[in-house]
């Protein structure tokens, strides 16, 4: 859900890079995977909300970390800029989930090399009502 969702997101805000949730295709595939790529992944959340009262959660808030990669650095650091711009702030309604805010954890950071490309992510946590 909060991927495919995030997903919405960066495409309306025309990311421009295909954008692919959970895994990166191996290269030795069938499938042709551009170098330039933006991946998404869910990771654990925050403890959901409770109102006094009520025994179902209020909201939920489930993070997900945001990986740009490209051959060039500054490619994929201007990519996960962009991202981060797209994300951080936001609050509207995706596929008629409410998200209250969608807030960066951090700035973007580099990961390690994947093979000969460079990888720049952010993570993120949104709150959902």
């Amino acid at each position: 859900m909060i991927l495919g969702d995030v997903r919405a997101i960066l495409q309306a805000g025309n990311i421009g890079w295909r954008v692919l949730e959970n895994q990166i295709p191996a290269s030795t595939s069938t499938v042709q995977v551009p170098d330039e790529l933006v991946v998404l992944f869910a990771y654990q959340g925050g403890p959901p909300g409770h109102v006094k009262g009520m025994s179902a959660p209020v909201q939920r808030s489930p993070r997900f970390q945001v990986v740009c990669r490209s051959k060039s650095w500054p490619n994929a650091h201007a990519k996960a800029e962009q991202a981060y711009g797209l994300l951080a702030g936001y609050s509207g309604v995706v596929n008629e989930t409410k998200y209250a805010s969608i807030r960066a954890l951090g700035e973007p950071f580099a990961l390690p090399l994947d093979g000969d490309k460079a990888r720049v992510a952010v993570n993120f946590e949104a709150v959902v009502t």
